[in-house]
């Protein structure tokens, strides 16, 4: 690995990139180890300290040294907080960031699970979209406040499990990816997925632009459910499971009538995977004929005269 040479001999400046393509050099102590280039992340940019370092899709181990890979291509996958994100640059400092600012004058951010908010208060309690032009004698650096949080939840059909996903209320694709990496390495290179439909958009695009909002689930799609014919067969699985668990309940005819009509919306759904073949053409007719069932138990008996 070769570095940027430093003016002194007893440190080294290493590169590291962020999830939105930004650029973070910082000094490190020659053959410095992942444990300590972690450390300078905290200490000097406000990281989180569960801050990892990604190669490739691993995640490193804090003993690995950081010169076995090529400068510039190990991966933060973590959070910054606003306190790092508003700091002014200090001249004599040896940390330096080359973040690529767009023509916007709020900072890059780093969101994840475990951010922390240490920004000033503010009225609203909202982050403002646009900076309110100010006199060349004030410092365009930002005061405004944390904005509200969201929680997600994430359910990844791979694991047969779900995690909660905690991100500030304007984060990206890329912020939420790079949280739920955080908190499972396994879900490195995985699709998300909103509604029935893989999100193909950039990684910088607001969650709240695709709808995403408070209180939602989202799919994270690993191995064989980045099919998207697979995945829409278990969230149809899925909902099936829920309505079967409100129909053990005790219902009143209007309640009987509303899960028909969610049986029927969800037989519909069926039908635009006619196509499967193998395999999943047996699990679609499965689907339907226990939809059908369900039903048949929801009709009211027959009354004869």
């Amino acid at each position: 690995m070769t570095f940027h040479s430093p003016q002194s001999t007893e440190s080294e400046i290493l590169t590291l990139k962020t999830t939105r393509g930004e650029r973070i050099d910082i000094v490190v102590p020659p053959n410095a180890t992942v444990e300590q280039a972690i450390a300078t992340l905290v200490q000097q940019h406000q990281y989180h300290p569960t801050t990892k370092l990604m190669a490739g899709r691993e995640i490193l181990s804090p003993k690995r040294h950081v010169n076995e890979f090529a400068d510039g291509s190990l991966l933060i996958v973590g959070a910054a907080t606003t306190a790092s994100r508003n700091k002014s640059p200090q001249p004599s400092s040896k940390i330096r960031s080359t973040f690529h600012h767009g023509s916007s004058a709020q900072s890059p951010q780093h969101l994840g699970e475990h951010s922390h908010s240490s920004s000033p208060s503010h009225p609203t309690g909202r982050t403002s979209q646009q900076e309110s032009p100010t006199s060349a004698s004030t410092p365009q650096r930002s005061t405004t406040p944390q904005p509200e949080k969201m929680t997600l939840t994430g359910i990844i059909p791979a694991m047969n499990k779900a995690i909660t996903i905690n991100l500030f209320g304007h984060a990206t694709v890329a912020d939420l990816l790079t949280a739920a990496i955080s908190i499972d390495a396994r879900l490195a290179g995985c699709r998300l997925a909103f509604r029935g439909k893989f999100v193909n958009v950039p990684t910088d695009k607001p969650l709240h632009s695709l709808g995403i909002r408070e209180g939602d689930s989202v799919h994270l799609a690993t191995g064989a459910f980045r099919d998207i014919n697979l995945l829409s067969l278990y969230r149809i699985e899925e909902d099936l499971h829920r309505i079967q668990g409100q129909m053990e309940k005790q219902l009143s005819e209007l309640e009987r009538k509303a899960l028909y009509e969610e049986l029927m919306r969800v037989l519909f759904r069926t039908d635009d995977l006619q196509e499967l073949e193998g395999e999943l053409r047996l699990r679609r007719k499965e689907l339907v004929k226990t939809i059908t069932a369900m039903q048949d138990a929801l009709k009211p008996p027959t009354v004869h005269a």
